[in-house]
């Protein structure tokens, strides 16, 4: 692939990677389990369990790729991203 193509590859997946987070973050607030300023994503951590309980390896799965985006590893296959968007549809849709 031409190097412009991997590079807006990257940018998109670090973009949806970063808003999957950004949703179950705002989801858990409305579920009681809000980020404070002060917390990384590694201590929001048992909030989020908290928030989607019997999803720890979906709340895990959607921190670890957060973390990576933010450091500039973002997921380098659609079916990485695919996953990740599942894991957010069964976080929704926990209770």
């Amino acid at each position: 692939l031409p190097a412009a193509l991997r590079s807006l590859r990257r940018w998109l997946a670090e973009i949806t990677v970063r808003r999957l987070y950004a949703r179950m973050l705002r989801e858990a607030a409305k579920r009681g389990q809000a980020r404070s300023p002060a917390q990384t994503p590694l201590d929001m951590l048992p909030k989020l369990t908290a928030a989607f309980p019997g999803a720890e390896a979906e709340t895990r799965a959607l921190t670890d790729a957060y973390l990576a985006a933010h450091y500039g590893e973002v997921p380098d296959s659609s079916e990485a991203l695919a996953g990740l968007r599942a894991a957010w549809v069964r976080l929704k849709n926990a209770r």
